[in-house]
């Protein structure tokens, strides 16, 4: 089991089969899936594909990139998870979570993905992350801003309209200089 990147609170971890069960759990909470599938739960297989794609083949073909367990250091919990990976069918790289609603509103997605951040800007050295809610999941358009996004636009991806934030390299630099 690989980790990434370690926070204050947080670390995150490459996915492992056993994760299957916790991904699902967190799949099929209606107020988690609300603004995604309108509430209605993942299908069990669902859940498994998508922990057994980036075992098998996302990992090894997208060096640094991937969806990673957030793990509460304390008690070794499983928060959800984070990700820089490519949008939908695009060549963007997209800072995203899904985490346990338990772990809501107590800062560990903007902890992590400003971990993340710094990590997709000085370790991979892209030139851009991008991120994308649902106009109405505000308080995920707020972390996205919170740190460092900017919306750009509206637009369509994973089959809904959404709003497309960006940070550049350039603007990151600015921020930390």
């Amino acid at each position: 089991m690989k980790k990434i990147l370690e926070t204050d609170r947080c670390y995150l971890r490459e996915l492992v089969e056993a994760d299957v069960e916790l991904m699902h759990q967190l799949n099929t909470d209606p107020e988690v899936m609300k603004y995604l599938t309108g509430g209605k739960p993942l299908p069990y297989e669902e859940s498994k594909k998508a922990v057994m794609h980036y075992i098998d083949t996302y990992y090894a073909q997208n060096p640094g990139l991937g969806m990673w367990a957030t793990m509460l250091k304390e008690g070794d919990q499983f928060v959800g998870w984070t990700c820089l990976k490519h949008l939908d069918k695009s060549e963007h790289i997209e800072l995203g979570y899904r985490y346990m609603k338990a772990f809501w509103g107590q800062g560990y997605a903007t902890e992590v993905s400003k971990a993340l951040i710094k990590y997709g800007f000085e370790q991979l050295n892209l030139e851009n992350i991008v991120g994308i809610a649902v106009t109405e999941n505000t308080k995920s358009t707020h972390i996205l801003q919170k740190v460092g996004l900017q919306y750009q636009k509206k637009a369509y991806y994973y089959q809904t309209d959404v709003d497309f934030f960006q940070f550049t390299k350039q603007a990151y630099t600015d921020s930390i200089s």
